[in-house]
């Protein structure tokens, strides 16, 4: 799908931002490093035998330590 969307523009159209966000460049860098990161969260789930995902927007944060 994204290689039709970009065939044929040569290296300048790619790089040139749209009038109202990103390159096409931009674009598909963003979705590559969305999708690493997920992948590496998910494992992490698995890995660690439990359902939830870390949101704290740091890849090698640990959960908080519940108070009793």
């Amino acid at each position: 799908m994204w290689a039709g969307l970009i065939r044929g523009r040569d290296d300048e159209a790619l790089r040139r931002p749209a009038e109202d966000g990103w390159s096409a460049l931009e674009a598909v860098c963003h979705l590559r490093d969305i999708d690493d990161i997920s992948l590496l969260r998910f494992r992490m789930m698995l890995h660690r035998g439990r359902g939830r995902v870390d949101r704290s927007g740091s890849l090698g944060a640990r959960p908080p330590v519940p108070t009793r």
